[in-house]
């Protein structure tokens, strides 16, 4: 029998497996299965994301600024007292497009938002640009429709809001949160958020049993003895062992039985065979696990954080596949910064800038037909 070994294997490994450790090997395997492919995606996401860093992040940077600077220029038309009613509405139409992607943008941090916003807010002083009852009926349904209700804000409250969009979620927010309705949002932060929570609650309280059984406490004992950082002359290894020892106990403390688990089959002994007793607590516990792989290879991928987004856009299952993704993003941003660089350049003139309202005039009379229906 090999040395330091908790249980005699050497019978039951000849023996055909039963169903509680045929399960618990096949467990096992997916675990060790999932963990490495969950290691692998992590560490190409964050090669990805480093070169988007690197490569992409300044070309982002450029393409907003082009944006920006175009936008401020067209907020200057926008107050032109020569501007007809129609062209107002044209190129307002534009700003809102404009705007939208500048304040929302993911890389907008380097940008003067707040001058973009005084200059809004100097158009909304000017006579004949502050909204009219019709536009503050429109945006009370819009905040109906999003939010179920307008609380009763008053005209001038609205006013403020289409004013500053800013605030509208938190003026909206505060008394939306005491409603029984429940907004996808809420269920979309309870899924981006999974691996930051507690697993979901299974019929056993796993933990709890596995701790306080007579096998997870020799296992603890047993690394514990084994890692500790006394028995190492060399120093190097020695503050590697202190590291060890501190996950150790914080396992133990936090009741993370995996931890406890994954430490004694790569320190101790790899092919560790748990009792029959102790079998449907741990198969428990690994089902879970896999449940908790699994939601995290779904979730290093989603385009709800900074990494997902940028692995969603130039991400790939081959380094050429991801090559050619960054240079096509690249050759878009070059291009789409020249184009708004040009139309910068452009307009100095309101018969320039008549030019450019042509399609977004058009874009108007659709809306407009389509109101009427």
């Amino acid at each position: 029998m090999a040395q330091g070994r908790l249980v005699n294997t050497t019978q039951e490994q000849r023996a055909p497996l039963s169903g509680p450790r045929q399960q618990y090997h096949t467990l096992q395997e997916t675990i060790d299965r999932l963990a490495t492919e969950l290691s692998r995606r992590g560490q190409q996401q964050e090669r990805v994301v480093a070169r988007f860093m690197q490569d992409i992040l300044p070309l982002e940077h450029q393409y907003l600024q082009a944006v920006y600077d175009k936008t401020s220029r067209l907020l200057a038309f926008a107050g032109k007292k020569s501007l007809s009613q129609r062209d107002r509405a044209a190129l307002f139409l534009w700003l809102d497009e404009e705007l939208e992607e500048l304040f929302y943008h993911p890389f907008n941090d380097r940008l003067d938002l707040d001058a973009l916003r005084q200059q809004l807010s100097a158009l909304s002083d000017t006579p004949g640009n502050k909204p009219v009852d019709g536009d503050i009926d429109d945006f009370r349904q819009e905040l109906r429709d999003i939010f179920g209700s307008d609380n009763g804000l008053s005209d001038d409250d609205l006013f403020r809001m289409m004013d500053n969009p800013d605030i509208i979620f938190d003026t909206m927010r505060p008394r939306s949160e005491n409603t029984d309705e429940t907004h996808d949002e809420d269920a979309f932060d309870d899924a981006r958020f999974f691996d930051e929570h507690e697993p979901a609650p299974v019929d056993v309280d796993v933990p709890d049993i596995a701790l306080k059984s007579a096998e997870i406490t020799r296992m603890y004992k047993k690394l514990a003895s084994q890692l500790h950082p006394d028995r190492e002359p060399d120093p190097v290894k020695k503050a590697h062992r202190h590291d060890l020892m501190v996950t150790l106990s914080k396992a133990r403390q936090q009741n993370d039985i995996w931890t406890l688990i994954e430490m004694f089959r790569e320190h101790v002994e790899p092919d560790y065979a748990f009792s029959d007793t102790a079998l449907p607590a741990i198969n428990a516990l690994l089902q879970r696990r896999v449940e908790e792989l699994q939601h995290e290879l779904a979730d290093i991928a989603a385009p709800h954080t900074l990494p997902g987004i940028i692995w969603d856009k130039l991400g790939g299952k081959t380094d050429r596949a991801i090559n050619n993704r960054f240079k096509k993003h690249a050759s878009a941003l070059l291009r789409m910064t020249e184009e708004q660089n040009q139309q910068h350049a452009m307009l100095r003139s309101l018969k320039v800038l008549r030019q450019y309202l042509i399609p977004w005039r058009e874009e108007l009379e659709r809306k407009n037909v389509f109101e009427f229906y």
